[in-house]
């Protein structure tokens, strides 16, 4: 069964004396009746604090404790969500290295598009320094993580040709940070408070064990 409904318009259903809870059955040709009712239509963007667009950023739907919908916006930042049963919701929008930003209380009305709902995200608390050896010396291509205390990874940048790097992390806490390169210990800090500029990490070189075999004669 397929209903092509209008952009303002939710499904739904009235089985009748077959009972709200019975599901379909192949064959049977009550499907009681099946009623459009006027919703609405919610559009926006989300932006950067200078009014750039953030592309593919995450978008969530909620009302009240409970999230009613997630989404994402499109490559220009834009967004837009047909048939919203009017009332009152929470808008909110997620982008990796920015803080989250939500709007709450958004009245939707049946009938029109509303809006637009403009989440502006600011930068996130910064992380960065240098990785260097434990002769000073600059270290390229270290690939340096941001992760919170479930492991969950925030940011993954590699340091420059003079060891600089530097990533942008959501709001939410102390991190830890893991460096690791080829031929090279690793190197972690935990429970760093962001923001932390002006790190130093120290990668040393993995000692390298060597092994003579020889035969009983010798």
């Amino acid at each position: 069964l397929q209903v092509t409904r209008p952009a303002f318009h939710s499904i739904h259903t009235d089985r009748g004396t077959r009972g709200k809870d019975d599901a379909l059955v192949e064959g049977v040709r009550d499907l009681g009746d099946v009623m459009l009712r006027a919703a609405g239509g919610v559009r926006g963007s989300v932006l950067d604090t200078e009014g750039g667009v953030l592309p593919d950023a995450e978008l969530e739907r909620a009302q009240g404790f409970d999230t009613v919908l997630t989404f994402s916006a499109g490559e220009d930042g834009r967004f837009e969500v047909g048939h919203v049963r009017p009332g009152r919701y929470r808008f909110t929008a997620r982008a990796p290295g920015r803080a989250t930003e939500g709007f709450a209380g958004f009245i939707v009305e049946g009938g029109r598009w509303n809006g637009p709902v403009d989440l502006r995200l600011a930068p996130g608390p910064e992380v960065a320094g240098r990785v260097v050896d434990d002769a000073g010396t600059p270290l390229s291509g270290a690939l340096v993580e941001a992760r919170r205390t479930n492991e969950k990874t925030l940011a993954r940048v590699e340091s420059n040709a003079e060891g600089i790097f530097s990533a942008r992390l959501p709001i939410g806490g102390d991190v830890t940070l893991v460096v690791t390169l080829d031929e090279y210990e690793p190197a972690r800090i935990d429970a760093l408070a962001t923001p932390a500029t002006g790190l130093e990490l120290v990668l040393r070189r993995r000692s390298r064990a060597s092994l003579l075999v020889v035969d009983a004669a010798t």
